[in-house]
């Protein structure tokens, strides 16, 4: 896990703030659903129209990567990020093309421009401040 901010640093995370907690980022993990194999497939064939070859998909605000590791199976590397340690703590460890990093929506510095194939944000948009 590669660390950039931590989520102290920022004065405008909100609601998110909930999400620093170890309880409930291991009850979230256990308890947030799983969406299907069906929506990934579907994701990834909207973003073959532009491209053949899906190379990278980043999911922001990614939480315990409940959605992250759905993108595994389509792209060639995947990276989720969240504000949050201890959501990030929860997440799966032993996927070789997916890694997970301690970060902010608003600051994806260490992605090439032009890099990336599907940003993808689940349920974190609306945490996301309008300032950003």
């Amino acid at each position: 896990m590669e660390k950039s901010r931590t989520a102290e640093d920022s004065s405008d995370i909100g609601v998110a703030r909930v999400f620093l907690d170890e309880s409930i980022s291991r009850a979230y993990a256990q308890h947030r659903h799983c969406y299907s194999e069906e929506l990934f497939q579907i994701i990834s064939d909207y973003c073959r129209e532009n491209t053949q070859q899906l190379n990278l998909a980043i999911d922001v605000g990614c939480g315990p990567g409940n959605s992250t590791v759905g993108f595994t199976k389509h792209f060639k590397q995947v990276i989720g990020v969240d504000m949050s340690e201890t959501q990030i703590a929860q997440a799966p460890k032993n996927i070789p093309n997916c890694q997970f990093k301690l970060g902010f929506a608003t600051n994806l510095d260490f992605l090439e421009p032009c890099s990336v194939d599907l940003v993808a944000c689940g349920l974190t948009i609306n945490l996301i401040s309008k300032s950003a």
